[in-house]
């Protein structure tokens, strides 16, 4: 199989947003409306393995969503919401479902134990969530969980232990499609240790 070269790809990005500050600049809000209009993007050709065609003119266009900081002096939270909307102009389904999911949610806390026996002690988890992606082959939406425990030994050396994935969910990072695909790590357990002069 042979074609001609595809077109260079060009675009546009638009992006307006605002920032917010909370609690005596302890926590800060950011929200963002985006824009990217998007011409010539090349993606996998369904019909020819190892080539790519044009996908012709896209538009992305969502919201951007985000909270961070330390609401108290042992809290650390992080919060992240993303919905997008995606529209191809040839409106194939190989080639424009795309592989943004529409609603992406993030989340990231920890606390630090400062008082009585257990203090140095931290504990956190967190999550990520989306709405179903699809590329030729349906994915539907799923959410991993990971959780966290450290320690602080002295001021320069810090350990923790994380549990990745925490109920073995089964999902793709790189959607599922004709030729191949990509799997998300299964649950595992990662040992950190860390110090600093």
């Amino acid at each position: 199989y042979s074609g001609p070269g595809l077109p260079p790809r060009s675009g546009e990005q638009y992006e307006v947003g605002i920032k917010s500050s909370l609690l005596d600049g302890r926590l800060n809000a950011n929200a963002a409306l985006f824009r990217i209009n998007d011409d010539n993007r090349a993606v996998a050709d369904p019909a020819h393995q190892f080539y790519y065609a044009s996908a012709g003119k896209a538009r992305n266009q969502g919201i951007e969503l985000e909270l961070t900081g330390q609401p108290t002096p042992d809290w650390n939270l992080y919060a992240g919401y993303t919905y997008l909307n995606a529209h191809y102009e040839n409106d194939s389904p190989d080639l424009t479902d795309g592989t943004d999911p529409k609603h992406l949610f993030k989340l990231w806390t920890r606390y630090t134990l400062s008082q009585g026996p257990l203090r140095g002690f931290s504990i956190g988890g967190g999550m990520l969530a989306q709405t179903r992606i699809s590329r030729g082959v349906e994915q539907g939406g799923y959410a991993v969980f990971d959780a966290q425990a450290g320690y602080r030994f002295t001021k320069h050396v810090t350990a923790s232990l994380q549990l990745n994935n925490v109920f073995n969910r089964r999902y793709y990072i790189r959607p599922p499609s004709t030729y191949y695909s990509v799997f998300g790590d299964a649950r595992n357990v990662m040992l950190t240790v860390r110090s600093d002069f």
